[in-house]
């Protein structure tokens, strides 16, 4: 074999491993895509950056082996790369990319989990102690004014009491005072009556003795 048929047989598997390359840059997207979701707006701009990035090296490796000039084994062995690789491994190094992009997101999530169960025990606690204090709180105030009102009722059935019991008093020593004041009116009628005795016996002791 020439030389030429050398460097172009070079030059066709470096073409093919160029190939699959860029279809392992772009199993990379698949992976993020699959792990994280992506809006359509962030979808459209990887896909831009991979085919400006895809142009750029091929067009720099197709410079640099052929200097330049359009080979029509070089987009075979574009198209090659690309079909060996995605027929061979690309299913395994997609699932294996997105397992790796997920592990912090998984890991992130079982720390999480693990760190809630004590936080949420700690806000269990805070929670039956404020509970707890709201309805001793609230005990305290209902006991607080049934007490006011069973005092105020004290209160005013002794202010009743105290009230009767003057009424009481008073009534009494109205009694009282009536009871004098008809004992006076009785005492009083029975000393005009003496009275109106001893004259009238004095009138009669004075005719007997003008008589004689």
């Amino acid at each position: 074999m020439s030389s030429v048929i050398r460097q172009e047989t070079a030059v066709f598997f470096i073409f093919i491993f160029h190939g699959a390359l860029l279809t392992l840059l772009y199993d990379v997207l698949r992976a993020l895509r699959r792990s994280f979701r992506h809006h359509l707006l962030v979808l459209s701009a990887e896909d831009f950056l991979y085919w400006l990035l895809a142009g750029f090296l091929t067009f720099w490796l197709s410079f640099r082996e052929t200097s330049g000039a359009l080979r029509g084994y070089a987009a075979v062995g574009i198209f090659l790369g690309f079909l060996l690789y995605h027929l061979t491994v690309s299913r395994l190094v997609v699932g294996l990319l997105s397992a790796v992009f997920r592990l912090p997101v998984t890991a992130a999530a079982f720390l999480r989990r693990i760190l809630s169960i004590p936080v949420k025990k700690i806000c269990k606690n805070c929670k039956k102690r404020i509970e707890f204090t709201q309805k001793r709180g609230y005990n305290k105030r209902y006991t607080c004014a049934n007490a006011e009102k069973r005092n105020s009722g004290r209160n005013s059935c002794s202010r009743r009491g105290q009230a009767a019991s003057s009424e009481e008093e008073r009534s009494i020593l109205d009694g009282r005072a009536a009871s004098s004041g008809k004992e006076r009116s009785i005492l009083d009628g029975r000393r005009w009556k003496a009275k109106m005795q001893g004259e009238t016996r004095k009138r009669t002791n004075g005719s007997k003795k003008t008589g004689k």
